[in-house]
């Protein structure tokens, strides 16, 4: 009963770092928590913060599943953006909701000025002794000096050793993505702690094998193989269901996919977050330090090219995955040792 008191305790203290320290909300903000049904346990943890640190002016809503997959966002939250000091979404992954609701509510809270924190299938163990209850201090720090890295690169090169062989060069934006919302910041995802940039399409070659969590699909049954061609993927092999699902899944955001042969890469980032656990949570997975993910489908952050896709999914390498940076002057930087972070 002890254990079971001072782990929930812990789990307040996740929670109180999330509000104080990422939000930096202060006891006049308007604090809004959005939550689906299936992800109430966890809400509760905030709200027990909440009246822990004597907060007034928020309220919970709850979207209930009957609701779901949400297909636009509904005028009262817009109405609530425009007002609320900040929006914290507690949500199940659904891949229909991406484009239809979740990045439409992130640009209308952006637009405001409305700070907006958006968790994916979020565990009490994040709270408890994971991601979120990290030292928020040491994770900006490494975050940023990622980022300083690969912006001075000329070349990247990944590999594991599972067969993973790409080199790749960098558009010049590199965005550091740390727990603590930045001057000007209104968009932020928990656990955090990556450091993300996007590959120059045409310069991106080779394999990847993918041995940890796929957007939406979670757990492999086996390695994913994606062999690329300037950015392209010529070659995909793995368990027929795990891909089969990833196709459907897809397919359901955007109906203009044909095959997965043909999806552009998107995003390259690195984990910096010493605290975050592997799990089969890929929103979780790609904050933990020494692991490296690669998004494909729609741009990020506006980087590279617009090609139209109304979908983004990210595939994660876990286990004895190495980084070296070219620098411009031609030192070879290993960055990332057998799924180590050398920083």
């Amino acid at each position: 009963m002890e254990k079971n008191k001072s782990y929930n305790e812990s789990c307040i203290e996740g929670a109180k770092k999330l509000l104080l320290e990422s939000l930096q909300i202060t006891k006049k903000d308007k604090i809004v928590i959005l939550s689906t049904e299936g992800m109430v346990e966890f809400t509760k943890f905030l709200i027990k913060a909440v009246v822990n640190l004597n907060k007034k002016d928020i309220c919970n809503i709850v979207i209930p599943e009957e609701f779901r997959p949400v297909k636009s966002v509904p005028d009262l939250l817009v109405d609530i953006a425009q007002k609320a000091n900040g929006v914290i979404h507690i949500t199940e992954r659904r891949a229909e909701e991406d484009f239809t609701f979740i990045r439409p509510l992130r640009s209308i809270c952006e637009t405001n000025q409305c700070k907006y924190l958006y968790l994916y299938d979020a565990k009490l163990d994040y709270l408890g002794e994971g991601g979120i209850n990290a030292d928020y201090g040491i994770v900006n720090k490494k975050t940023i000096k990622v980022a300083e890295l690969l912006k001075e690169s000329s070349k990247i090169f990944v590999s594991s050793d599972y067969g993973t062989s790409l080199s790749f060069e960098l558009y010049n934006t590199v965005v550091p993505r740390g727990p603590i919302f930045g001057k000007g910041q209104y968009i932020n995802q928990a656990p955090e702690g990556e450091t993300m940039s996007v590959p120059i399409e045409e310069s991106f070659e080779g394999k990847l094998i993918v041995d940890g969590p796929v957007t939406g699909v979670g757990k492999l049954r086996e390695l994913i193989r994606w062999e690329f061609e300037k950015g392209k993927v010529i070659k995909c092999e793995g368990n027929k269901s795990d891909l089969d699902k990833l196709f459907k899944i897809l397919k359901s955001s955007d109906s203009n996919i044909r095959s997965l042969e043909g999806i552009s890469i998107a995003e390259f980032a690195l984990g910096t977050n010493d605290w975050a656990r592997a799990d089969e949570n890929i929103s979780n997975c790609e904050k933990v330090s020494g692991t490296v993910h690669f998004g494909m489908g729609h741009r990020v952050g506006g980087i590279g090219k617009e090609r139209g896709e109304k979908y983004h999914f990210d595939s994660m390498l876990i286990n004895n995955v190495s980084v070296k940076i070219k620098s411009k002057t031609g030192k070879l930087i290993e960055l990332i040792i057998s799924g180590k972070l050398m920083l």
